[in-house]
């Protein structure tokens, strides 16, 4: 429907919740990025050097079996239940009171788990989906079993062969996604402790990261609610009270205390026990009026509204039998098996109305609230609440009845993300003939993720103890801008390659797409009153320093009102305040200048510092060593940057350079090397260095590994020394827009038709600025000597002029 219902309220307008999924509905198939292997193959990419052969590490299928051992329980079925039946004597070693237990400390449950997929092939078959991805049930039943081992190893006693606690999973507090990749042929290591414990009940924490491109990165945190029973199951028992150690811990029990206060007031705020606020009682009341049957007027005759349907239409269920094979270890259902068949089936009914498969932000709220015995029937029914285009909100309750016939829902069409918030999207009413024809409302900015935090590529440093940080925080307003900025300049650099090839732009151009990240992360990282000085490849920075499309491509046809240099300086002559492009056609020639620059700056004591970027092609020059010589002995504000291309003219780099590693070169200068291809790569490491200039600690070199698309000038082809197939596979894996973009839609800061808005903004911008460039005058001859000299009187100084008498002074 479209009022959205908060959370309290819509819980119990359908039933009490026992399982809460968000998912991320992903539409374009560039999102989907699911990692393909050879079959049986080891990933070396993915193989961490801690899961060895013979590592002394707990391997994920031990965890079970160290859990069995710890009560006595047997994998076999008939020694299983003698087993049970034998705990039962285990009660009189029950604590009378918590006081009589010793306190832990959180080092007590500590524990590591390696889950080797990229090191041990053979564990894949149990967790890959039909298009080679993780099965996130799989690893739901693996956190399951961590929780409980967690929660023994808090409460162990060396004096007791066997444990005389039945702790099992109450909660599942929360699941949060890191990232929504799992790699299939990567290694994965758990992690977690026990971070609060009640009288009966403790909390345990546990992250799951995995192995990828030399580094663990994080996948998911998830917190665990777990309660001690008496051996029978039948009681509660006491479980030994947890000592914070340090400042730290102590911050983190108390998250705990908050955690459990959190709950109880949830727990308090039913419908059942409390009554509705007002904006509850509005929301019930909206509902109303809009399903009312004017002619009736009568709660047993309600009108559907256009393109919706009911909720209780909206439902997907499926029968489980539970055999013994899922039992755990105290011979009830496995809990992990629960999750997975619940969260399989709320996956599948997220996939059947959004129309793609989606991708999982979160879970919420997983209440068991009685044990499964062996041999029952299980109806898990999946309800969808509310589509908002992207998220998706569902809840799967259990249910002791069979299953009905559900007729499965059509695909909705896209929703666009600017509709307005109480206009429902229409179309293809046809398909509306009957109930549950699809669930579809509109959305609004704030079902944005606001802010996010992604890990980025490790600096390689020269002369630095700490580079630049590894993990960047972007907002959903920043990567919008950014996005706009490194689309604005590729669709510039595209029209203004097809404006030269009509023979419109004449002489030497030089065109910047594929390093797109470079001008919009360096931007977003100094002040407008910094200066930047660059060669003849100027048009990225151009824009970014403020110069519109407009005027740039005015310039470069020559047109004398609009360009940038009045049509006089073209695709290598463009300035703007702090801004310096182009300059001098010889070679590296702008990097002494980038020098005085900041000597100025450094003179004027104005704070500000000169970005002053050159190729590796200039990187050999006998002046950037002159530059850097003079830079270090004055340690001026200067960030010396190389846009490392790959390629210098037609030369790649490993022929031309004794040493590729550019941001050594500065020898007794600090260095660091980055992904220049990575918008938020660039952004942090120019922040560094402009935070190491301005700390008065002199220059810096930075090496900005990146890539052009076209060749080294419009005349140049681009394919006579490297391959086409070259240029394409950058393009297809480390393009910088596509990444941006990849990395707002799996975060859910921005929806697939909200970026075809910007793109299409922006082809209309840039075709008017074509316009325009190609219709403006172009300047009349009497220009031509204009602006040559400049029009201040010169400064006076005493004898540089033969022609002035001599004064004296005294």
């Amino acid at each position: 429907m479209t009022p959205q219902v908060p959370e309290r309220l819509s819980a119990q307008l359908l039933a009490v919740s026992w399982m809460w999924i968000r998912f991320l509905l992903l539409r374009s198939a560039v999102s989907l990025r699911a990692r393909s292997f050879c079959s049986g193959g080891v990933s070396k990419q993915g193989r961490a050097p801690d899961m060895i052969e013979g590592s002394p590490l707990l391997h994920v299928s031990n965890v079970r079996n160290r859990l069995r051992e710890i009560v006595g329980a047997s994998t076999n079925w008939s020694d299983h239940q003698k087993a049970m039946t034998e705990r039962a004597s285990l009660s009189s070693m029950l604590a009378k009171s918590q006081n009589e237990l010793p306190a832990k400390t959180m080092k007590d449950s500590r524990l590591e788990v390696h889950l080797p997929l990229g090191s041990e092939p053979q564990l894949r078959e149990k967790y890959l989906t039909f298009h080679n991805t993780v099965r996130f049930g799989r690893i739901l039943e693996d956190l399951d079993s961590l929780a409980v081992l967690i929660s023994y190893s808090h409460t162990y006693n060396m004096a007791l062969k066997r444990s005389p606690l039945s702790i099992v999973t109450a909660l599942v507090d929360k699941i949060d996604m890191r990232q929504h990749v799992i790699y299939p042929d990567c290694d994965i290591k758990f992690t977690g402790h026990v971070t609060w414990v009640g009288k009966t009940s403790i909390e345990a924490k546990m992250h799951m990261s995995q192995y990828h491109d030399g580094a663990y990165a994080p996948v998911l945190d998830a917190t665990f609610v777990m309660v001690a029973r008496d051996p029978e199951n039948k009681r509660a028992a006491f479980v030994n009270p947890l000592r914070p150690e340090g400042p730290e811990e102590e911050k983190i029990f108390q998250e705990g205390e908050a955690n459990k206060s959190r709950r109880v007031e949830l727990s308090t705020a039913s419908l059942l026990k409390v009554a509705p606020t007002d904006e509850e009682r509005k929301i019930v009341h909206s509902l109303f009026l809009n399903t009312l049957d004017t002619k009736t007027v009568s709660f047993r005759s309600r009108v559907l509204p256009p393109n919706s349907v009911w909720m209780e239409d909206a439902k997907l269920k499926g029968l489980e039998i539970c055999h013994p094979q899922e039992r755990n270890i105290f011979n009830r259902i496995f809990g992990g098996f629960l999750m997975r068949k619940a969260y399989e089936l709320g996956w599948a009914n997220a996939c059947s109305f959004g129309g793609c498969r989606p991708s999982l932000v979160a879970v919420d709220d997983i209440l068991f609230q009685k044990p499964v015995e062996i041999g029952s029937l299980l109806l898990l029914s999946s309800q969808l609440l509310t589509d908002l285009s992207e998220y998706v909100s569902l809840t799967s309750l259990p249910a002791p009845a069979l299953a009905k016939t559900q007729r499965q829902p059509p695909k909705p069409p896209p929703v666009g993300a600017n509709a307005p918030a109480a206009e429902l999207v229409s179309g293809h009413t046809d398909q509306l003939d009957r109930p549950g024809g699809r669930v579809v409302v509109s959305r609004s900015f704030a079902d944005f993720t606001p802010q996010a935090t992604f890990d980025i590529k490790k600096c390689d440093v020269h002369r630095l103890e700490e580079g630049p940080p590894v993990k960047a925080e972007l907002t959903r307003d920043q990567g919008l801008q950014y996005y706009r900025i490194m689309q604005t300049v590729r669709r510039m650099e595209l029209k203004a390659d097809q404006l030269y090839k009509q023979k419109i732009i004449r002489g030497f151009c030089h065109l910047y797409d594929g390093q797109e990240a470079c001008a919009a992360g360096i931007e977003a990282a100094i002040n407008p009153s910094d200066h930047l000085i660059t060669a003849y490849r100027a048009h990225g920075y151009t824009y970014t320093r403020g110069v519109s499309v407009k005027e740039i491509l005015a310039e470069l046809t020559g047109r004398r009102k609009g360009g940038v240099a009045k049509g006089k300086g073209g695709s290598m002559h463009m300035y703007a305040p702090h801004f310096y492009g182009g300059n001098s056609g010889i070679v590296g020639a702008q990097v002494p200048l980038g020098a005085g620059i900041a000597l100025a700056c450094q003179y004027q004591g104005n704070n500000q510092v000169c970005v002053t970027l050159y190729g590796d092609g200039a990187a050999n020059q006998g002046q950037l060593f002159e530059s850097f010589n003079m830079a270090a002995l004055w340690k001026l504000p200067c960030i010396f940057i190389c846009e490392n291309n790959k390629y210098g003219m037609g030369t790649s780099v490993e022929r031309a350079s004794a040493s590729t590693d550019y941001y050594k070169r500065g020898d007794f200068i600090p260095g660091i090397r980055v992904d220049g291809m990575d918008v938020l790569c660039v952004r942090e490491a120019t922040k560094f260095a402009a935070d190491h200039c301005r700390s008065g600690k002199g220059p810096i070199v930075m090496e900005l590994q990146t890539y052009r698309y076209h060749g080294h000038s419009m005349s140049d082809p681009g394919v006579s020394y490297r391959t086409r197939e070259e240029i394409q596979e950058v393009r297809s894996k480390s393009d910088p827009i596509t990444m941006l973009k990849e990395r707002m839609l799996s975060n859910n800061m921005a929806s697939v038709e909200e970026f075809k808005e910007i793109d299409i903004a922006i082809r209309k911008e840039v075709e008017e600025a074509a316009q325009f460039a190609t219709s403006d005058p172009e300047p009349p001859l009497e220009e031509l000597c204009n602006h040559i000299f400049s029009n201040n009187p010169p400064v006076e100084v005493r004898g540089t002029n033969p022609w002035a008498t001599l004064k004296s002074v005294s």
